[in-house]
Parts: structure tokens; C-alpha cells; sequence
């Protein structure tokens, strides 16, 4: 009996269950020699019995004596070493001849392990029934032996329906073979992950994201098979919509960009004959009536022009194509070598526009040409919004919480903006003056350019404003530290205004023979009278005739146009003639109406050695000619 995991005992039928002998085995189950218990000597049995178990082994053994019946019971003991066991006891009572109770004898052994294990089986079996996720176990052979709840919610079938039923039962006949028997050696290899298509009891297919495990008994040994499955219905129907979205979004992006590309190229083109045919007009029309009607017919066609390009800006921001190259600019310099433009336009309507530069040196690490956009914006506005007065442009440095910042504030003493119609200013195509009696032209695409172009170069603008009494916009870009033995030397941005062109044309006085290639009569005529004086210029309108002409005589410059509308494209048409020996050098300039982002590099890069958009005006061929030739 000393052998025995437990405790063999015989006591009294006592309320202090008196031992009158206890096996070896008391010591491991209570830590009390068998004779500490003898008798009640240092302990008494019913003293070990947790105090909340005591009543039930009492009450449990006299049912069972009363009755001459064996007794089980399950209880918790406290040791000689404060320790807690679950223990279970069975029992019987030994009567005499006339069927009084002599004694109790039985049996104490310790569970504790067994009842640890079971309570967490049942977590576990509490967690399996409360999880979303489907469970379902197999064994090795893969047939079903538990599904948890959600399982039976999700695919309809209860358990009693799927016990001893292959895994395959739930599967779909429409996924993949080859994903399909990898997932029994992937799980025993450690575990498979992936999705499937599984099938309800209605024969509903559905998608499912699922993972595998391998389960093993305490040697090690594999025992079952556990997968956790998840219905991505949803997830899956939201993905196709958002696929869906994008595709219309990607093909409304394409159609608007190719609506773009299109409508700029068909109202560059005869734009080329409006303000090339109203420059040359009134350069040479001397009735004071004529020639203002030339003036008009120029300053509408630049108002056009200008309305074309805030368009286009705006389309190539939404569409993130719009390439910033960083440059470190001194605002100083670029401030004076950029506004005697705006001081030309403030002296139309008799305005003075003030600079006031900072006394040290202000760098920014910005996109010169946005740069300069946003000045003509927004000075642009000023001398537009103001009749009497000034205009100031104010250059300095501030410093808001604790961060340095190069500040452009320009300031005019115009109409002034209410104040409930401030927040509207930056809004697409809106203007305070709106309406059928709005006051002043314009597309309302400015100061959203501005502001756009301003956050692409993580700078920020405010406005402060009274009605009747001026505006001030004050654009913030963070201060660069620049080293001045690395100082930029900034030069003058390609613009439509410049100051002192006058003397170009008489520089270019004789220039060798000159190919212009294009299908566009007003853009041949156009280029012929501004360089009528200067320049023999013969014409092709094919790419074909343009090969013809190039093989019988020598050109030192061709104009190409790039859509020729019929035959050869001005692309093809270049690489031919590049393929000619004497033409291998000889520069070709994109002279075209595609001027989208993007298109400029794109004509470089297949052949042509420089660029210019049309419309053109008459100076902008002459310095591009004078750059090339001189």
C-alpha cells in the first residue's frame, strides 16, 4: 500500500474524521507524517480540508453510510506547506454485526494536475465558443471531430452534421489543386496560410482567409489537425469596389488628361495666328483706330492664353504630374531681377510697386518657376485690384514657434476683401466679384494655384484684408541656410514679359536657311513675317516633303511641328532626318502646341534638340533662335 500515488487511510466516522491509520503516502499528499494525523496528534484530517469544502465531504459521506453506499468526492486540501491540492477520495464505511459503523476506510489521491488541465480545457472550450473566427478540428486523417460556433453559424451545418466528414466536405470544387494539396504537408511542416473558397450548406461559395496548425500531445507526437477560418465576403466585395472605383477613377483621370492634352493643343494651335497676326499688326498698323483694335485683339487672345494654362496648372496638380525641381534661391536677387516686369504693369494704371528687401541674406529651397508663378499671381492681383495708390512687395525673415521662415508679403492699397468672403478666395473658379455684374475678368483659378503651389513646396499663405482700404497676402517657405561660396547663381525665368528684348532683333540681322515643318498655315505665316528680314525660310507641311527638301539642300536649324495631322508623325519625321549624315548635328526645336507636363522632355528625348510651345510670340522665336545659332 506505501506504493500507492495517494493515501490509504481508515478514521473515525467523526466530524474530525479521526485517522487511525494513515499508508506512507500521507507525507506527499499533506506534508504531515502519518503520525501527526494519528489520533488528531498535531492535526486533525478535517483541519486540512479547505474550510469551503468541508460541509460537502461531510454531508457526501453520511448519504453514503446512511445508505451502506461507497462515497466519491472531489475537494481542495491545504498542505503543511500552505500549498492547495484538489484531491479525490472514495470510500466506504465498516459496520458491525448489527449495523452500527465501526470505522470509515478509503482512499485520498491528489488531481491537482488533472483538475489544472481541465480548467484549462474548459477556457479553452469557452474560447473556441465565444471566438468569431470558425475553428474546426480534424484528425490525421483530416475528417471533422469539433467545430466551434461560429463555424456551425457561418457554414449552416451543426456538429453532429459534421462529425467524421472529411475537411473537403466544406471546400469548394473551384480552388486551385495545386494550393489545395499543399495545405496537409504545409500543416504538418508547421502551418499553411492562404485563402480559399469553401461552401455553406445552402451550396453558397464563399471566400475564406484561413490557417492551419499542427496539434501535438505532450511527447511531441501529432495527435490533430486545426484550422481557423475567416469569412472575407465582405472584405472581398469591398476590395472589387474599390478596384472598380479606381479603374473609373484611373479611366476619368486618362480621359481627362487626354480631354486636356487634346483641348490644349486645338486652342494653342490657332492661337499661334490670333497673337501672332494681332503682334504683327500692331507693330505695324500706324492708325491710332487700327492699332488699338490690334492691341485688343493681342490682349484677348493673351487673356485666353492665360485662362488656358491656369486650367492646365490645375489639371496637372489633380493629376500629380506636376514636376518640382528644388533650387536654393536668394529672394533678393530673384526679386530684383524679376520686377521690373510688375513695375511695368503697375505703371500702365499708375501705380508705383515698392520693393522692400531684407538687409541680410533670405534663402529658400524652392521650384523657381512656381516661384515666379506665384508672384505673378499674386502681384499680378494687386495692380488688377488696385486703382489708386501702391503696391508693396516686402521680403524678410520671421520666426513662429521656434522655426525660421523666409517671408514674401505683397501689399496693395485696392478694393480690399469683406471678411465673409475671405475663405472663399483660395476656392476653384470662385471670385469675391461674381456674377452677371462681376467687376473684374479672371477665371478664379489664381490664388488656388497659388495656394496649391505654395503647399507643394511645404511653404504656407495667409491673407489679412480690410474692404475699402487694401490686402495683404504674406506667402511662408522655411528659411534655408545656404553657404555663400556656394551661393545660386539665379538666373532670369523664360516668361512672357521681358523688359529690354528690343535690341535682339537687331542683333539677329542675317541667319542661314531655316526648315520649318508644319501642317498649320497660320504658324507657317506666322513664323515667315517674323523672320521675313532675317531669314530664308522655306516650308514643308509632311514629314515626306520635309525629307525631300532636307536631301537637295543644306539647313542649319529646322522647326519641327509634331503633329503633322497626316503621314509622319514630327517625331518620326526628326529621327529620319537625324539618320542623314549632315543632319546628325543639326539642331531640331519642338515647335509644337503640345505643352502638358511632361511633353517637353518626352519630345528631347526622342530626337529633338530643343523647345517651344505655341503660342509664340515673336521675341520668344528670336531668343530661342539667337541661343541656338550664336
Amino acid at each position: 500500500m506505501s506504493n500507492l500515488p495517494g493515501m490509504a487511510y481508515r478514521c473515525a466516522n467523526n466530524i474530525n474524521w479521526t485517522m487511525e491509520f494513515v499508508s506512507e503516502g500521507c507525507f506527499q499528499l499533506t506534508g504531515y507524517k502519518k503520525d501527526d494525523l494519528i489520533n488528531d496528534r498535531v492535526m486533525s484530517y478535517a483541519n486540512l480540508i479547505h474550510k469551503d469544502d468541508q460541509l460537502l465531504v461531510y454531508e457526501t459521506v453520511q448519504n453514503a453510510v446512511n445508505n451502506h453506499e461507497q462515497f466519491t468526492v472531489l475537494y481542495r486540501i491545504n498542505t503543511w506547506q500552505g500549498r492547495q491540492k484538489w484531491v479525490w477520495e472514495k470510500g466506504c464505511a465498516i459496520y458491525n454485526d448489527r449495523g452500527d459503523v465501526i470505522c470509515l476506510e478509503g482512499f485520498v489521491t491528489d488531481i491537482t494536475e488533472r483538475k489544472i488541465a481541465e480548467e484549462k480545457i474548459n477556457i479553452l472550450a469557452h474560447a473556441l465558443k465565444s471566438v468569431s473566427e470558425c475553428v474546426c478540428i480534424t484528425n490525421m486523417r483530416d475528417n471533422i471531430i469539433f467545430v466551434n460556433k461560429s463555424f456551425s453559424r457561418v457554414y449552416g451545418y451543426s456538429l453532429s452534421e459534421l462529425v467524421g466528414k472529411p475537411i473537403a466536405f466544406v471546400r469548394s470544387l473551384n480552388n486551385d489543386p495545386a494550393i489545395v494539396k499543399r495545405i496537409l504537408p504545409e500543416t504538418l511542416g508547421g502551418g499553411w496560410t492562404g485563402e480559399l473558397i469553401n461552401k455553406r450548406k445552402n451550396g453558397e461559395e464563399f471566400p475564406v482567409h484561413l490557417s492551419t496548425s499542427l496539434i501535438t500531445d505532450d511527447a511531441g507526437k501529432p495527435i490533430a489537425l486545426a484550422g481557423v477560418s475567416l469569412d472575407i465576403s465582405d472584405s472581398k466585395r469591398h476590395e472589387l469596389e474599390l478596384k472598380e472605383a479606381r479603374e473609373k477613377a484611373d479611366q476619368a483621370t486618362r480621359l481627362k488628361s487626354h480631354f486636356f492634352t487634346n483641348i490644349s493643343h486645338e486652342l494653342r494651335t490657332p492661337l499661334v495666328g490670333i497673337l501672332g497676326f494681332a503682334e504683327i499688326l500692331k507693330d505695324e498698323i500706324k492708325q491710332s483706330e487700327h492699332s488699338d483694335m490690334a492691341e485688343m485683339i493681342f490682349n484677348s487672345g493673351k487673356r485666353l492664353m492665360d485662362t488656358l494654362n491656369s486650367v492646365l496648372d490645375l489639371s496637372r496638380i489633380e493629376a500629380d504630374k506636376l514636376e518640382i525641381k528644388f533650387v536654393e534661391v536668394n529672394l533678393n536677387i530673384f526679386i530684383d531681377e524679376n520686377i521690373k516686369l510688375f513695375q511695368s504693369l503697375g505703371a500702365k494704371k499708375g501705380l508705383s510697386v515698392i520693393v522692400k528687401k531684407s538687409e541680410e541674406k533670405v534663402y529658400v529651397l524652392v521650384d523657381e518657376q512656381l516661384l515666379f508663378q506665384i508672384l505673378n499671381n499674386l502681384i499680378g492681383n494687386a495692380i488688377k485690384y488696385t486703382e489708386k495708390g501702391s503696391v508693396s512687395v516686402e521680403v524678410k525673415t520671421i520666426n513662429e514657434n521656434n522655426k525660421n521662415f523666409a517671408s514674401i508679403s505683397v501689399i496693395d492699397t485696392g478694393i480690399g476683401i469683406k471678411e465673409e468672403n475671405i475663405k472663399q478666395i483660395f476656392e476653384e473658379f470662385r471670385q469675391v466679384s461674381e456674377g452677371l455684374s462681376r467687376q473684374f475678368e479672371g477665371t478664379g483659378l489664381g490664388l488656388t494655384i497659388t495656394k496649391r503651389f505654395v503647399e507643394l513646396m511645404l511653404g504656407q499663405i495667409r491673407v489679412k484684408s480690410e474692404f475699402g482700404k487694401g490686402t495683404s497676402f504674406e506667402v511662408l517657405f522655411p528659411l534655408h541656410h545656404f553657404i555663400d561660396s556656394f551661393q545660386n547663381n539665379i538666373s532670369n525665368l523664360d516668361s512672357e514679359f521681358e523688359s529690354d528684348d528690343t535690341e535682339l532683333e537687331f542683333e539677329l540681322t542675317e541667319l542661314p536657311d531655316i526648315l520649318m515643318v508644319d501642317n498649320d498655315e497660320a504658324s507657317r505665316e506666322i513664323t515667315r513675317l517674323f523672320l521675313k528680314d532675317i531669314s530664308k525660310v522655306d516650308f514643308a507641311e509632311t514629314g515626306e516633303d520635309a525629307i525631300k527638301l532636307v536631301k537637295k539642300k543644306s539647313y542649319k536649324l529646322i522647326l519641327m511641328d509634331i503633329n503633322l495631322g497626316k503621314g509622319l508623325s514630327g517625331i518620326e519625321t526628326t529621327q529620319r532626318i537625324k539618320k542623314i549624315s549632315n543632319y546628325k548635328s543639326t539642331p531640331i526645336v519642338a515647335l509644337t502646341a503640345f505643352a502638358l507636363s511632361g511633353e517637353k522632355e518626352e519630345f528631347l528625348k526622342m530626337g529633338c534638340t530643343h523647345y517651344l510651345s505655341k503660342p509664340f510670340m515673336k521675341k520668344d522665336l528670336l531668343k530661342l533662335l539667337k541661343t541656338i545659332l550664336f
